[in-house]
C-alpha cells in the first residue's frame, strides 16, 4: 500500500484500526458517508488516480483513513500498479510529488 508504516496511529480503545498517514490503495475502501460526501468536495472534479487522491486528502488532514487490523486482504501483484510509476513522456507520477500539489 505504499503506507509509511512507522506513521500509523494506534488506539488501545479501538485496536482493530490503526489511522493512516498517506494510504496509497484502493484495494478495499470502506467509505462512511461523511468520507463519500468529503471525496465528492474535494475530488470533483477528478484530479488523479483513485489511489492518489485518497492518498492526497488524508495527508492534507481531510479525509481520515483508517487500516483495520489484521488486515482483511492482501493486493495482489499480478496486475500491476501505476502508484509510484513514472512513464517516459508523462512526467514524473512518482507519489511523493503527487502529495506536495
Amino acid at each position: 500500500c505504499l503506507e509509511s508504516c512507522n506513521l500509523l496511529e494506534f488506539s488501545n480503545a479501538f485496536p482493530g484500526f490503526a489511522r493512516a498517514s498517506q494510504p496509497f490503495c484502493s484495494g478495499a475502501v470502506l467509505l462512511t458517508r461523511k468520507g463519500m460526501e468529503t471525496m465528492l468536495e474535494h475530488c470533483t472534479p477528478i484530479f488523479h488516480g483513485l489511489d492518489h487522491m485518497i492518498a492526497r486528502l488524508t495527508f492534507r488532514g481531510e479525509l481520515a483513513s483508517y487500516f483495520s487490523l489484521p488486515l482483511p486482504l492482501y493486493q495482489d501483484v499480478f496486475f500491476g500498479s501505476d502508484v509510484a510509476r513514472v512513464e517516459r513522456g508523462t512526467g514524473n507520477r512518482s507519489h511523493a510529488s503527487s502529495l506536495q500539489s
